[in-house]
C-alpha cells in the first residue's frame, strides 16, 4: 500500500478531519496519527492509499494546502532507517 507522510498539522487535528480531508483525493485504507509518549498528538500523521495514483494526487493536491491554519506538508513516506529516524 502506497504510504504518504502528512506534516505541520495542527495540535488539535482530529482523526476524523484528517480522514475527511484525505477522502477528497482517494480511499484511505489506514490512518496513523503520532503521538508522543505523554500521549499529545505531534502533528504529523502517515496515511496509506489503495492505489499508487491516489497517493500521488494526495501528495500533489494537499501540499501547501492550508489546513485548520496551518500548511500542509505531505509527500512519500520514507522508510526508518537506524535510531528511528525517517
Amino acid at each position: 500500500m502506497p504510504t504518504i507522510f502528512i506534516g505541520n498539522l495542527s495540535f488539535q487535528t482530529t482523526r476524523d478531519q484528517l480522514l475527511e480531508l484525505l477522502h477528497e483525493v482517494g480511499a484511505v485504507t489506514s490512518l496513523r496519527m503520532v503521538h508522543d509518549s505523554a500521549g499529545d498528538f505531534r502533528g504529523i500523521a502517515f496515511a496509506d492509499f489503495e492505489s499508487l495514483e491516489e497517493a500521488y494526487a494526495a501528495i500533489r493536491v494537499l501540499n501547501g494546502r492550508v489546513f485548520l491554519g496551518r500548511e500542509l506538508h505531505v509527500s512519500e513516506a520514507r522508510p526508518r532507517t537506524r535510531g528511528g529516524k525517517r
